[in-house]
């Protein structure tokens, strides 16, 4: 979708929908005011985007129909789960503020995703919204490469390497922008050399797009994102490899090539300080608490506090119990697939992971270029859970959720569509 039809589509949208894409365009802007709450959380314009977006969630939810079937029934099951326990989340000994902050966190996927299966109808509405996407993900590229080329905004620094951040609160928001913005300049490229059809993207703007990507991975000095990168360049070249045959070889050559002169050195620079602490734990020179760049201290002692909760709390989440729960389903837990079984608990988590197999089975009702957009959301989903919370992040779920929305569609409709 080029921008001049995203426009005529924008236009076409009834408020109730539009401020939607309004939110997503504004998110890369306003993520940089996150550090106001330390003067007053009614400084901060994320916690007014917080309590207002399930308000506006709620004509669209309340007025449009949609198809139900089995992938919602799950999800309502998990749903239903994810508001029980925020409702226990009353009766923690924290300030009300506070409280009312989690609630609106932790309920998100729930409201976000009945939001947009009533609102995704079609291919035109994903592509509408994916392009709005990539339109917010250009003002985050834009910010990140004056931090390229000119000087950082923010430094961090991690095992020794420096990380740029810029305004946002950490790396991860850079991470999102970069991941999913080249995957859906992946599907747009798809669809353009299946088709004639679509946003103009070719092998040049695929090439710099990968580019800017690398540059601005290295920059973040994110491990989970190298291996995403990778596993979309993997998954793309193996998606086309029989209809075009004549790109995947450019692009693995393009991949030896650069590899061959400057592989050795990415590797002792940034990936070997990144990874050396697991090296020196394989070895038996570190203790394994060391895994995961320390966080398997973090999951024993989360463990060690839940191991002996009720049973009440192992099958429906520990909020349950009524015990200090805050550090197992926040950010801190660093690993998405304990933070939705702390949270929700083995209920929610085979439910979950139940939903994401069924859309994964969606790809036999779809054409090239879905079936590799709907592979790689899920390759970015499951990679990122592993070490961090990505369903924490609002804009990760943004398009998460677009994409997951509209492959929940019955069969019937999306081979329509198709």
């Amino acid at each position: 979708m080029g921008v001049r039809e995203w426009k005529i589509w924008l236009y076409s949208k009834p408020w109730s929908i539009k401020w939607f894409v309004y939110l997503i365009l504004l998110r890369p802007v306003i993520d940089n005011f996150y550090f106001l709450k330390n003067i007053s959380p009614f400084l901060s314009p994320l916690y007014w985007i917080g309590l207002m977006t399930p308000v506006l969630c709620m004509p669209a939810i309340l007025k449009y129909r949609f198809h139900f079937n089995t992938i919602h029934r799950l999800f309502n099951i998990w749903a239903f789960l994810i508001l029980l326990n925020t409702f226990f989340i009353i009766f923690q000994k924290v300030e009300l503020l506070i409280i009312i902050q989690w609630i609106l966190r932790l309920s998100m996927p729930v409201y976000l995703f009945f939001f947009l299966r009533v609102v995704l109808k079609n291919k035109r509405d994903l592509c509408g919204l994916l392009t709005t996407f990539l339109l917010a993900a250009c003002v985050a590229m834009i910010m990140l490469l004056y931090e390229l080329i000119f000087k950082p905004i923010r430094l961090g620094y991690s095992r020794g390497i420096e990380r740029i951040s810029g305004g946002y609160a950490d790396v991860m928001n850079y991470a999102i922008y970069l991941s999913f913005s080249f995957l859906i300049l992946l599907y747009f490229y798809i669809i353009r050399k299946s088709t004639g059809k679509g946003m103009n993207i070719n092998l040049p703007v695929l090439l710099v797009s990968g580019v800017i990507c690398v540059a601005g991975y290295i920059s973040i000095s994110h491990t989970s994102s190298y291996a995403v990168f990778a596993a979309l360049v993997i998954l793309f070249v193996a998606s086309i490899s029989r209809r075009f045959a004549g790109i995947s070889f450019v692009l693995i050559f393009a991949f030896w090539f650069m590899l061959f002169f400057w592989g050795d050195k990415f590797y002792q620079e940034k990936i070997d300080p990144l990874v050396g602490r697991e090296l020196e734990v394989i070895k038996g020179n570190k203790p394994e608490t060391q895994l995961f760049h320390g966080r398997m201290a973090r999951w024993e002692f989360a463990w060690s506090q839940f191991k002996n909760a009720p049973a009440i709390s192992w099958i429906i989440g520990y909020p349950a119990s009524m015990n200090n729960c805050l550090f197992h389903i926040s950010i801190g837990i660093h690993n998405d697939y304990l933070r939705i079984f702390y949270l929700t608990g083995i209920a929610g988590i085979s439910v979950y992971l139940l939903i994401l197999f069924l859309l994964w089975r969606r790809r036999r009702f779809l054409k090239l270029p879905e079936r590799f957009l709907l592979n790689g959301s899920l390759v970015i989903l499951l990679l990122y859970s592993v070490s961090t919370t990505p369903t924490f992040y609002a804009n990760f779920l943004y398009i998460l959720f677009i994409i997951l929305a509209y492959f929940s569609l019955p069969p019937s409709l999306l081979k329509a569509n198709e």
